[in-house]
């Protein structure tokens, strides 16, 4: 998995991820999957360039994480915003998919 990007575990998540109050973006993958290693790449330029906090877990290492949060592929993204998952994306087919997914995320972080 991307090494620009933290990894957390399932004790990490509560107070990283969900505690957190502002935006933050989850990519949930696998270390033996090629798309969730160059979307890992492309998730580390927009976090640097959206000042976002983003977070990956290796479904294999927390299968249980992955589980509780229904996760059927990989990369599958989540965007919690003050606890809540407000965005989901599940495989997105390119980098200007998960260019937008940002977008929407950090807009609605400008509006609240």
């Amino acid at each position: 998995m991307s090494s620009d990007i933290e990894s957390i575990s399932r004790i990490d998540y509560q107070p990283k991820v969900v505690e957190s109050d502002g935006p933050v973006v989850v990519q949930f993958g696998a270390s033996w999957c090629d798309v969730t290693e160059a979307m890992g790449a492309e998730l580390a330029d927009l976090s640097d360039e959206y000042g976002a906090v983003a977070f990956s877990v290796d479904i294999d290492e927390e299968g249980r994480l992955a589980q509780d949060h229904r996760i059927a592929d990989v990369p599958t993204y989540l965007a919690y915003f003050r606890g809540n998952i407000i965005r989901r994306l599940e495989r997105p087919a390119d980098v200007d998919e998960l260019e937008e997914f940002f977008e929407s995320v950090y807009a609605l972080d400008a509006v609240s």
